[in-house]
């Protein structure tokens, strides 16, 4: 179990006894806890991951009228 996920069942339980089982934002956070569960279980590490971005403008190499072999295109 993550951190997050321990914090948020702590909370829950915490809410719970302010304002009751019923509570709509109880109720949201049950739902929360039990979709994040569910995630945890199909991927254990899935915080854990980075997700897949576009490389930055800078790492991108340009082409600038040059061929595939490196040299200048002939007249």
């Amino acid at each position: 179990m993550s951190r997050q996920l321990a914090k948020l069942i702590s909370m829950s339980r915490d809410l719970c006894d302010r304002y009751g089982p019923e509570d709509p934002m109880v109720v949201q956070l049950k739902e929360e806890i039990e979709r994040r569960q569910a995630q945890a279980d199909v991927l254990p590490f899935g915080e854990r991951r980075k997700v897949n971005l576009a490389p930055h403008l800078w790492s991108v190499r340009l082409r600038r009228g040059r061929g595939m072999d490196g040299k200048r295109p002939g007249p």
